[in-house]
């Protein structure tokens, strides 16, 4: 009983942590990787590191990978289906399409027209039980130590994603609802109960979902024309996505599904149409908090925490860092809140520290941790609260998005 507990923990237990930063040239990248391509490049994301040579990469042993796929360690299957999600099928003429060698980024500047690719993977192998994935260094900025451009995902929410679809459309409303928020809180709106507008060219979408291959030399071609629209590559998809009916039964509707049943966000849209009754040109998407399952995995990571440590060792850690004293009862719910992670409650006192007079101490930790504030300059009396990321360069990535 108690193996089968320690497998069907969450994948964060096994990949290190349940944050998951994830660069936003990535997120808006037009390549088609698989859903267990888009899996291991998250694992690998997290696990990079500097290697003695001098190399990028990231190793995954084979018994992390079955218990962080929930997987039979006998079973065959498993280990083709990782060497596909590598480098694809032997003897297929598309064979690094979708794959951890085949993810490519393009990346243009629409200000001085210009725009570059580049494939993130240089080399994937297993062995010896090791799978090892190693980046392009010229990606570097885009995979660690990331300081500006990234939207923080729950790696857990993310591997429990079953269709490519829900898994793209979900980083995707995340990367723009972090940015409408960040917004909304520079201009102090309270967004409250309402949901998050977002608006995408139905082709558009298509390409940002791989089902018109976006990073092909044909598109890519058709892209950088003077004067282009993402609707001059809808000839492209030969798919039988071309038929709105089955993008909204076999994408849409999956992806909301889904979404509704596993994540923090939920998502209603609606259809733009060309004229009374004519053809879709594109979708309205609005996202609202999922509350059933925010409280359901707030519920579930802090039982976790808290059954393999000791509340009452990490109450007496906090109450020896902090030099005001609190409530027993106070203390318990900044440790709640940080999920057994007492670094976020030491960031936060150190904000606290600096911004000086507080009338409530504890108001403001859980509000610290709880929204992530990470600068601590003044400006016109109080504290500007950010989420991720400073003024220069958010103004930097408007300009190219």
């Amino acid at each position: 009983m108690k193996q089968r507990t320690a497998e069907t923990l969450p994948a964060s237990t096994y990949i290190g942590s349940n944050i998951y930063k994830k660069s936003n040239e990535l997120i808006l990248s037009l390549s088609t990787p698989t859903l267990m391509t888009n899996k291991l490049l998250l694992i690998s994301t997290m696990r990079a590191g500097w290697e003695e040579d001098g190399k990028l990469s990231a190793r995954i042993t084979g018994d992390e990978l079955h218990k962080i796929f929930d997987r039979d360690k006998n079973s065959g299957s498993f280990y083709e289906s990782i060497k596909k999600a590598c480098y694809g099928k032997q003897n297929d003429k598309k064979t690094h399409n979708g794959t951890l060698m085949g993810f490519m980024v393009v990346m243009e500047n629409k200000k001085d027209k210009s725009f570059s690719a580049h494939n993130l993977i240089m080399d994937a192998d297993f062995r010896k039980g090791v799978l090892s994935v190693t980046f392009n260094p010229s990606m570097k900025d885009y995979i660690i130590d990331m300081k500006n451009n990234y939207t923080c995902l729950d790696a857990n929410e993310m591997m429990s994603m079953s269709s490519i679809y829900s898994y793209r459309l979900l980083e995707i409303f995340r990367q723009n609802v972090s940015i409408q928020e960040w917004l909304m809180r520079q201009n102090e709106v309270d967004n409250a109960g309402k949901p998050y507008y977002i608006q995408y060219d139905f082709t558009h979408l298509k390409l940002m979902l791989g089902i018109i291959d976006g990073s092909s030399n044909k598109v890519l071609e058709v892209l950088q024309k003077r004067n282009k629209t993402y609707r001059d590559v809808e000839d492209f998809d030969q798919s039988s996505m071309k038929e709105f009916s089955n993008f909204r039964r076999n994408v849409l509707d999956v992806a909301k599904k889904e979404l509704d049943e596993k994540a923090s966000i939920r998502f209603e849209y609606h259809l733009v149409r060309s004229g009374r009754g004519g053809k879709t040109t594109a979708v309205d998407f609005y996202i609202y908090t999922n509350e059933k399952n925010c409280k359901k995995v707030k519920t579930e990571e802090r039982e976790i925490k808290i059954s393999e440590q000791n509340m009452d060792d990490m109450i007496d850690e906090l109450r020896d860092m902090i030099d005001e004293k609190l409530p027993t009862k106070d203390l318990r719910q900044i440790v709640l809140a940080t999920d057994g992670d007492l670094e976020k409650a030491k960031d936060a006192y150190r904000i606290a520290k600096e911004a000086g007079e507080i009338h409530n101490l504890t108001g403001f930790l859980l509000t610290a941790i709880r929204d992530k504030y990470q600068n601590t300059k003044k400006k016109n009396g109080t504290y500007d609260k950010m989420m991720q990321h400073t003024d220069e360069e958010y103004s930097e990535f408007f300009a190219k998005y």
